[in-house]
């Protein structure tokens, strides 16, 4: 922390805007603690793209980084949640930070390269000995607890055994400390044959250009990347209700299924978290229900993304946070 301190003194900033836990508390507390002992006040500017208050760790963790959450929050001049419901969460759940100091950007990328993603069609299937009629479900992220692949697993297994007769197969995208478990796992439970880790891939859009279905199982979000990438290739999302991705995924649309565990929405599919039984049905009816081949839909989805997160629109919510802030010292000086 001396040296972020050391840093922040030497160049001067007007605004300190920090960006995940460790990295946020660190900067956040050398930023504090240069206004302290200077006459130059710094703007401090945090964004919560997750957080660690629910699944990490323990309840007393949970508790001690909640309340450092909220003491920084006091000496914060924005928070920035790239969600609605993130912001909601934030204010109402965690009590971190007052209502008007908690302002929703949301994420922007650079999406062309998925958009345009049918050029790599073909390619990732072949890497991996797949025909063309391999029905191909996929799970892009770090393997790691939070992100419960175990789950994606089990569903994986029931969908399998309810269904002979499709050629399936379960793609996870990512590495990470659950690895080896979750391939002790797939042996233990029959799935080898079914199943394929893929490590790290640098070309994404080959991959999103291949899998039928994108999948997500966290017990905690904030606005996961892989959703915004998929929906931009004009792949159909299945995810867990966490975080924003409510928020991505749009509204509940009347149920065709009564009773069903899942919620059909303008732009994907939501299930309870930790609910393999609810994912594993909502799976099979994305397979065998013709409105999941509506391109109509799929083509709303790639333009809600491309309105609501591309890179040029997030420049422009951050500069226009910037210059309100500086405005008063602007009038002041």
């Amino acid at each position: 922390m001396l040296n972020i301190f050391l840093l922040i003194r030497q160049f001067k900033p007007d605004i300190i805007h920090s960006h995940t836990s460790k990295a946020g508390a660190i900067s956040r507390i050398a930023a504090i603690s240069l206004n302290f002992f200077s006459r130059k006040k710094i703007l401090i500017v945090h964004t919560f793209h997750g957080n660690v208050l629910e699944g990490y760790f323990s309840t007393i963790k949970s508790f001690v980084f909640l309340m450092i959450e909220r003491f920084l929050a006091k000496f914060s001049d924005r928070i920035i949640a790239i969600s609605e419901s993130q912001r909601q969460d934030l204010n109402k759940v965690y009590q971190i930070g007052t209502p008007e100091k908690i302002e929703v950007i949301k994420l922007g990328f650079d999406l062309n390269r998925f958009v345009q993603c049918d050029e790599s069609k073909g390619l990732f299937r072949k890497k991996h000995d797949l025909n063309e009629k391999t029905i191909l479900i996929g799970i892009v992220g770090r393997l790691v607890p939070i992100k419960n692949h175990k789950m994606f697993l089990d569903a994986g297994k029931q969908l399998i055994g309810n269904n002979h007769d499709r050629n399936l197969r379960f793609v996870l995208i990512g590495d990470g400390e659950d690895r080896q478990y979750l391939e002790r796992y797939t042996h233990d439970i029959g799935l080898t044959n079914y199943v394929i880790f893929c490590g790290w891939e640098s070309d994404m859009p080959m991959v999103y250009a291949d899998i039928d279905i994108l999948a997500l199982t966290s017990l905690n979000e904030g606005t996961p990347v892989s959703i915004v990438e998929a929906m931009a290739a004009s792949v159909p999302v299945i995810s867990t209700d966490v975080g924003g991705i409510k928020d991505l995924l749009g509204e509940e649309i009347p149920n065709r299924i009564e009773n069903q565990g899942f919620k059909i929405c303008e732009r994907g599919v939501l299930c309870p978290k930790d609910d393999p039984e609810s994912f594993t049905d909502a799976l099979y009816d994305m397979l065998t229900s013709e409105a999941w081949k509506d391109e109509g839909r799929l083509d709303r989805a790639r333009d809600y993304v491309l309105i609501h997160y591309s890179m040029e629109r997030l420049l422009s919510d951050v500069e226009s946070l910037y210059e309100k802030l500086m405005e008063p010292k602007k009038n002041s000086g």
